[in-house]
């Protein structure tokens, strides 16, 4: 439901001993890069509703997207 390659970097499990290298391979205009596209979606990882938060929408709506119903008023945002 998110676009995770937008912002996030996206490791294998056996890319976990050079972990280190990959994150040192980031440049800072990438690193910035990121950060301004996750942003966007901040609120999707906030379970905190008083402060906005919306990851309860997110995965109410994920799971009636997985049970194949028509689920566009549970849609977040």
């Amino acid at each position: 439901l998110l676009p995770y390659d937008s912002f996030s970097l996206r490791l294998g499990i056996e890319d976990i001993p050079t972990l280190h290298e990959a994150l040192d391979r980031v440049t800072v205009a990438e690193h910035a890069k990121l950060r301004i596209a996750g942003a966007r979606y901040v609120d999707a990882f906030n379970w905190a509703d008083e402060h906005g938060g919306k990851a309860y929408e997110w995965v109410r709506y994920s799971l009636c997207l997985r049970a194949g119903l028509a689920c566009e008023h549970l849609r977040p945002g």
